[in-house]
């Protein structure tokens, strides 16, 4: 529904139909709220889910997109610097 540009439809799906437990609602999340241009809810989300799962490299780069479309550079290059360190120790976790 995303793509369709439904945003609150969407979202409002996935609320409904993924645990809020589950390992990777909080990236997803963050990703649909990030696609319907709510920058600081994504990054709440984002933030949650990398405070559960912190080696989730595809989260913490998501973050730093949203801290760039904020126009927070610093922290988005360390987002995106700790994306890299993650992948690149073979860290990240397969969510």
């Amino acid at each position: 529904m995303s793509q369709l540009g439904k945003y609150d439809e969407a979202q409002k799906s996935w609320d409904k139909s993924t645990p809020k437990n589950s390992d990777i609602f909080g990236r997803n999340k963050g990703r649909e709220l990030m696609d319907s241009g709510n920058d600081y809810e994504a990054l709440k989300s984002l933030d949650k889910q990398i405070e559960m799962h912190h080696y989730d490299a595809q989260a913490w780069n998501l973050k730093s997109i949203v801290l760039d479309d904020l126009g927070r550079q610093d922290e988005s290059n360390k987002a995106v610097d700790r994306a890299s360190w993650i992948w690149n120790n073979h860290l990240a976790n397969i969510l």
